[in-house]
């Protein structure tokens, strides 16, 4: 299984939520081997894409970060909410997935 996985978006937010191109076959995917192992998401987008907010439910996953040609952005949502949105507990023990040393 992959540690890490590449993801095209249509579009994102600040949020690390992302539209892809409907099939929702990366969130499946990405869920999928998360029940498994710890993998990180890494979405490709330009910086032009990055909306407030995008419209999501309980099949999206939220990505790690998000690589545009300005650089990467890292979702701004706290520790505890990206742990409960990724599925994942706090005591998980990775550095990308909800680390045990954060409150």
């Amino acid at each position: 299984l992959p540690d890490l996985i590449l993801t095209p978006c249509l579009a994102f937010d600040q949020f690390g939520y992302r539209l892809g191109y409907g099939g929702g076959f990366y969130d499946m995917s990405i869920k999928a081997i998360r029940k498994y192992q710890p993998v990180t998401a890494v979405g490709v987008a330009y910086a032009a894409q990055q909306r407030p907010a995008v419209p999501h439910d309980a099949y999206d996953t939220l990505l790690d970060w998000i690589i545009t040609e300005n650089g990467v952005v890292t979702p701004e949502v706290g520790w505890n909410e990206y742990c409960i949105a990724k599925g994942l507990s706090k005591s998980h023990g990775t550095t990308m997935n909800c680390h045990p040393s954060v409150p």
